[in-house]
C-alpha cells in the first residue's frame, strides 16, 4: 500500500511540471498587505550576508554505494524489485522495491531528490531497547555516512557535529497489578536537515524512526539535487520594508484554537524585531490543491514582528519576506485576515480568569 501512495505522488509530480519559482511561493502563504501600513526597523542588519546564491534544481546524485547500502538496510533482494511504468519509463533511474509478504517497501528517486523506506511495526510484541537519544543519533549519523550525504550540507550543533531533532514516541498500558498507568518508550524519531551556503533550506532532511531492538521502521529523505546559479545582492532594510508595503510579503495563518484573528488594515504599527534567512522548499501545494516542483531556489526572511494594535495591545507573528530582486513575488494588493498563535491577548485572558477564581 506505501508503494502505491509513491507511485501517485510521482506522478502528481510529473503532471505539475517544473515551476518557475518565487522566493516565497504563493499559495503557500496568505497575501500580507494594507495601503497606509506604517512599517520600523529595529533589528541589526549587519548579520545578513552581503550576497546570496541562487540555486538550479537538478536530478540527485546518489551514488552507487548509498543505493546498495538503503537497498541492504531493507533487506531487499533482487527479486523484491517492483517495476511500474511510471518509475521505469519516465524516471529511468528511479527503483522500487517490496518484500514477498508485502510488509516492506522502497522508493529511490534521485529526479525527485527522495528515498523512502517503510516497514510495519508489530505493535503486539513487547518493548525492548528502544533507542534513547544518544544512541538514535549515533544510529543516525551512522545512516547519514552510509547514504554518503555531503557533510558540508548539515545543519551543525555543538563541536560542528550534525544537528538532530528528535521525535521520541510513547505507549501506555496498566499494570496487572497496581491498575497504574505505565508509560514506556515506543519509539524514537531522529532528523538531519539540511543548508545551503550556511542557510536552512525548507523540508530538505533526513528523518528516521527507530522501534523495538533499534529497528528501522521509516527512512525518508528530501535531499534534492542543486548546482549554484548565480549569487545575487541582498537588500537592504529600506528595500525589504518597501517590499512589504507593496505587498509582497506574506503570513501564515495559524487558524488553531487559542488564536486571534487579525485584519492587516487593523495594525497601527508593524515593527520587525528580528530576521533570519531561509531556502524556499522545493515542492509544495499550489492554491489549486496541485503538488509544484520549482526549479530554482531562492533566499527568504523570516521576519519576527511585533504589531501594535491598540494601547497595550501587540502581537508578535513571523512574516515571511523576498531578500533578493531575483524570484521576486508579485505585488498582491489584497487586505485579508489572518489568525496568531500563540495570541498575547488570549493569553492575557486566560491568566486573567485563572487569577479571578477563588482559591
Amino acid at each position: 500500500m506505501k508503494l502505491t501512495f509513491t507511485i501517485i505522488a510521482v506522478q502528481t509530480v510529473l503532471i505539475a511540471g517544473a515551476f518557475a519559482a518565487l522566493a516565497v511561493p504563493d499559495g503557500l502563504w496568505q497575501p500580507f498587505y494594507c495601503e497606509k501600513l506604517q512599517v520600523e526597523w529595529d533589528v541589526a542588519s549587519n548579520t545578513l550576508p552581503a550576497t546570496v546564491a541562487i540555486y538550479r534544481v537538478v536530478p540527485a546524485l546518489f551514488s552507487p554505494t548509498a543505493i546498495s547500502n538503503v537497498v541492504q538496510l531493507g533487506s531487499f533482494t533482487p527479486r523484491d524489485r517492483v517495476r511500474s511504468y511510471v518509475l521505469a519509463v519516465v524516471y529511468p533511474k528511479a527503483l522500487a522495491f517490496k518484500n514477498s509478504d508485502e510488509t516492506a517497501t522502497l522508493s529511490i528517486a534521485p529526479s525527485l531528490g527522495t528515498i523512502e523506506f517503510s516497514s510495519e511495526a508489530d505493535s503486539t510484541a513487547p518493548l525492548e531497547n528502544v533507542p534513547t537519544q544518544t544512541r538514535a543519533f549515533e544510529l543516525g549519523t551512522n545512516i547519514l555516512n552510509q547514504l554518503e550525504l555531503p557533510t558540508g550540507e548539515f545543519q551543525t550543533g555543538g563541536e560542528y557535529q550534525p544537528r538532530a531533532w528528535f521525535y521520541p514516541g510513547t505507549r501506555g498500558h496498566r499494570d496487572k497489578q497496581t491498575r497504574k498507568l505505565v508509560v514506556e518508550p515506543r519509539s524514537m524519531g531522529i532528523e538531519f536537515r539540511r543548508k545551503l551556503d550556511n542557510i536552512p533550506c525548507d523540508d530538505e532532511r533526513l528523518h528516521i524512526e527507530f522501534e523495538s531492538r533499534e529497528r528501522i521502521t521509516h527512512l525518508e529523505l528530501h535531499w534534492h539535487g542543486v548546482k549554484p546559479a548565480k549569487r545575487c545582492p541582498v537588500a537592504t532594510k529600506e528595500q525589504i520594508m518597501a517590499w512589504i508595503k507593496e505587498g509582497r510579503a506574506r503570513v501564515f495563518d495559524a487558524a488553531v484554537t487559542g488564536a486571534r484573528g487579525l485584519s492587516v488594515c487593523g495594525i497601527k504599527r508593524l515593527t520587525i524585531k528580528g530576521m533570519s534567512l531561509h531556502y524556499s522548499p522545493v515542492t509544495f501545494y499550489g492554491e489549486d490543491g496541485k503538488e509544484r516542483t520549482v526549479n530554482r531556489l531562492y533566499p527568504y526572511a523570516v521576519l519576527d514582528v511585533e504589531a501594535e494594535l491598540g494601547p497595550g495591545d501587540k502581537e508578535k507573528f513571523p512574516l515571511f519576506c523576498p531578500v533578493a530582486a531575483e524570484g521576486l513575488n508579485p505585488t498582491l494588493r489584497k487586505s485579508g485576515g489572518f489568525a496568531v498563535f500563540p495570541s498575547a491577548l488570549h493569553e492575557r485572558r486566560t491568566k486573567e480568569e485563572k487569577d479571578g477564581q477563588p482559591n
